[in-house]
Formats: C-alpha cells, structure tokens, sequence
C-alpha cells in the first residue's frame, strides 16, 4: 500500500532491499549497536501482522523516513506497538513523521487494533510536544530504565526511563492538572553536564511513578514563566483502575 502527501510518497515494504534500506536509516539517526537486524524487521514486515513503512521523495536519493510497528498486548487489549519511527535530519519539522504515524494509525484501525502505542524518553521536550500536542495522545505508564542501557549516540550510557503513550486519534476532554516540568535540551546536560541530565532522571523516576500511580496522564507540554517547559498531567480513567485489567 502507498500513501502520497504533499511530495512525501509513503509504502508498505517487505523484501530484503527495502529492509536494508531501513536498517541502513536506524542507523544513520541512532547511530550505535544496539539496531534491529534486518532478519526481524523481516519478520516484522511479513509475519504476525506487523508493518514497516519508508517514506521517500521524488527528489531525493533515498528514502528520508521509515517506520517499524508489530501487534502487541497490553491490559487486555490487541495494539499496534510502534516500535520505532526515524526522519533524516533535513526532513524534520516537514509533517513526515507524523504521517508515518497516521499510516501506522490507519493499520491498526483496519486490523481492528485498540490503538496505536509507543514508548519515548519523557526528557526529550520536542519529542513530548510531538506526541501529545501534535499527535494528541496521552502518555499513561511509566517504564523505569526500560530498555537497559544502550550504545547509540541519543541515549549513551544514561538510564532508559520511557513513557507509555496511548493513541486513538483524538482529543480527550480537559480536567484538573499537574505539571512536571521537563529540560529545555536534555541532550545538551548529557553532553555537557552529565551529573545534572542524571539528577533530572532520577527525580523522574521518582515523581512518574507517584504520579502513574495516582492516575495522572500526561496530555500536554506546555511553556511557563520565564520560558520553563512543563509536561500537563489530568487524572486518566482506564481498565488499570476499574479492577479490570489482567
């Protein structure tokens, strides 16, 4: 299947080129070891119902964006897990990012999935702003150190905290809220300051999960006084606190 958007030309692939082509851009945006070979993306784009996307344009050697997503479980329902989304550089702020996702959001509205979920590093601002601002969705678990540590040029050596996010492709009414306030650049503490990017870790692994546990969703990032950032939460209902969930 091939979308078009603007000069963005979105497709389905799954033969062993296109997914080395795929490989080949992970590479490029993450950098590091730890890249998904492409013998899984293999099984991912041909098995179990999963989906890899590359997103090209007309003018450009290789494709500037790709998209990896597989079914997945989670407190009772069938989800599609997007696992990884990656635009070039000089391609980002140019909406191809957010139609890969609404490619993957239309997958699982079609398969009959619940929705589309993923995890991001809540100290990476942009990326927040991106998945609940533009994308409207909501972030609802926190996952201390989820991946371990890993060795690509974003992460270092830094513990792995990620936010849960939960897509369905639509706005949810507004409530009371908290604020979290987030890094205006965590990579440039990591770089620069590394003590005080593990300070601000650590304080979120603290307050998320209080924060999760209590029902508190994030919804928002926001800019306060003095141009400080902040992540918006409001109590979320779901199974988690009916009894529900197994």
């Amino acid at each position: 299947m091939t979308t078009e958007s603007g000069h963005i030309i979105v497709r389905t692939v799954d033969t062993i080129e296109d997914l080395s082509v795929v490989h080949a851009l992970e590479r490029e945006v993450w950098g590091g070891d730890d890249l998904v070979p492409v013998s899984l993306l293999r099984v991912m784009a041909s098995e179990g119902g999963g989906q890899v996307l590359l997103a090209v344009h007309p003018d450009e050697a290789t494709p500037v964006g790709m998209a990896v997503a597989f079914i997945g479980r989670r407190h009772a329902k069938w989800y599609l897990h997007s696992h990884m989304v990656a635009v070039k550089a000089s391609f980002r702020g140019q909406s191809v990012g957010r139609l890969l996702k609404y490619r993957q959001l239309e997958y699982a509205r079609a398969s009959d999935l619940a929705y589309v979920g993923w995890t991001f590093d809540p100290l990476q601002r942009r990326n927040g702003q991106f998945n609940l601002n533009v994308l409207a969705g909501v972030a609802k678990e926190f996952y201390p150190n989820f991946y371990g540590p890993l060795s690509d040029s974003i992460n270092g050596a830094f513990a792995t905290h990620r936010l849960f996010v939960e897509w369905h492709g639509q706005q949810i009414g507004r409530t009371a809220s908290r604020f979290v306030a987030i890094p205006d650049d965590i990579n440039r503490l990591r770089r620069e300051h590394s003590d005080k990017a593990r300070r601000w870790a650590e304080r979120y692994q603290r307050k998320w999960g209080r924060l999760v546990q209590a029902g508190f969703g994030a919804v928002e990032v926001v800019q306060g006084r003095g141009g400080i950032w902040f992540y918006r939460l409001q109590r979320i209902w779901d199974e988690r606190m009916s009894g529900n969930a197994n």
